[in-house]
């Protein structure tokens, strides 16, 4: 019996996002649905990070943009979502997936651990609703008993920070069980690609404003490649990859490379009849067959080198090989 050892993909979601501004930078937009002119609701601060549950995409002017769906902040009864655009510079898989979920039907967001009071919202009190993905800072506060988590706030709150009775939370407690891979898409000109399809083993995502991004499980191993439908070349082909740290370097480059065609006819030199099914080579290219006609191509990028050979049981060819050189 032969084991084969199998890694499963790891969950997209929940996970803790962060503002890929940057310290120093601008707050990040929140919209109210998955759309480059969707109303903006509120922003998250450079040194925030929000919870989310799911991923949504839209289509934009220049490509496809994929959206991280956030859970909000509310005033009234009910989870609330926004969406913040994925990017270098938007939202960003955080490295710790540091949060929990709200599971009563309201859940006050309070100023202080333990407090009486309220975090509010335009004047108004600020709550979670059920199901919501909350990102914990990390600080914890033991009341009478009862322990409270400090969570990450948006913009349009009274402060940049709450805190939530842990009565009421479910915790993740698998905060790094995974490893981000990530990079940019660009063309031969530098421009950034919306809407690139990158392959990462069986799984696909997209990249938006030139930047996409994936979480692994440790030690996943395989093949990352990048398309485009106007682009018919990237490089590298490919990237060989094993997640064994974040990583956000597996860069592609697109662009379109002229290609040529080989191609020739076989044909029976006693008869003049053409040859079907005969095996024709090429060095560097797969082996492709005659037609019935007695046809056969390959298509070979610029600068070409090799010799095509043909093969048939029983029968001999004139000339045996023919070699090309460079081929422009």
């Amino acid at each position: 019996m032969t084991w084969i050892n199998l890694i499963a993909q790891v969950n997209q979601f929940p996970q803790v996002y962060n503002n890929g501004q940057g310290v120093g930078y601008s707050n990040l937009n929140i919209r109210q649905n998955a759309s480059g002119t969707g109303t903006i609701i509120t922003s998250l601060s450079v040194t925030s990070k929000i919870g989310a549950d799911d991923f949504a995409t839209s289509t934009e002017s220049y490509g496809t943009a994929t959206w991280a769906r956030v859970c909000l902040p509310t005033t009234t009864s009910g989870i609330k979502y926004g969406y913040m655009m994925y990017g270098s510079a938007y939202a960003r898989i955080n490295e710790i997936n540091n949060y929990a979920t709200v599971t009563a039907t309201n859940l006050n967001i309070r100023p202080t651990a333990g407090s009486s009071s309220w975090v509010t919202i335009g004047g108004s009190k600020a709550l979670y609703g059920q199901n919501s993905i909350v990102a914990l800072t990390g600080d914890t506060s033991n009341i009478s008993g009862t322990t409270w988590y400090q969570v990450y706030l948006t913009n349009d709150c009274s402060q940049q920070t709450g805190w939530l009775s842990g009565t009421f939370l479910t915790l993740n407690s698998n905060t790094t069980n995974y490893y981000n891979v990530a990079g940019g898409v660009n063309n031969n000109s530098g421009v950034l690609i919306w809407g690139a399809t990158v392959s990462i083993g069986s799984w696909t995502t997209n990249s938006t404003e030139g930047f996409y991004q994936y979480k692994l499980s440790p030690n996943w191993s395989g093949t990352i490649t990048c398309s485009h439908p106007s682009y018919n070349t990237s490089s590298p082909a490919s990237y060989s990859y094993t997640a064994s740290s974040h990583n956000y370097t597996r860069n592609f480059v697109m662009s379109n490379s002229t290609t040529y065609t080989i191609s020739g006819t076989i044909t029976n030199s006693i008869t003049s009849v053409a040859m079907s099914g005969v095996t024709v080579n090429a060095t560097g290219l797969s082996p492709t067959t005659t037609n019935s006609s007695g046809y056969y191509s390959f298509s070979v990028s610029a600068g070409y080198s090799g010799t095509v050979t043909p093969s048939f049981s029983g029968f001999t060819f004139s000339p045996p090989s023919r070699s090309f050189s460079n081929v422009t």
